[in-house]
């Protein structure tokens, strides 16, 4: 099985990150396959948003085996986020058995 990773940029001040995380844990409560790391401190935002060339903050960046599969932005509702990661995942996983 393919290990994932969520990633939430958060920041101290940031209304839509605290929206999100609870949303975050739920919909990733029910999964074995995706871990979530929350990224606060400010440096390593910054090497995220240019390594991704992300646009917005709050941000979900998703990886598969570290590669970079998709981001979303924004506050995110449970039914959105849950169906937005399985077709990513999805489409990943799809990709991985063409190659």
């Amino acid at each position: 099985m393919k290990k994932f990773k969520l990633i939430q940029l958060n920041g101290d001040v940031c209304a839509g990150c605290a929206q999100n995380l609870p949303v975050v844990r739920q919909v990733l409560a029910n999964r074995n396959d995706c871990d979530f790391v929350e990224i606060g401190e400010l440096e390593e935002i910054a090497k995220i948003v240019r390594r991704y060339g992300l646009t917005h903050l709050p941000a979900l960046v998703l990886l598969g085996n570290d590669e970079f599969i998709g981001e979303v932005h924004g506050y995110q509702p449970e039914e959105i986020l849950a169906v937005w990661l399985d077709a990513k995942i999805e489409q990943f996983n799809r990709q991985g058995e063409r190659a």
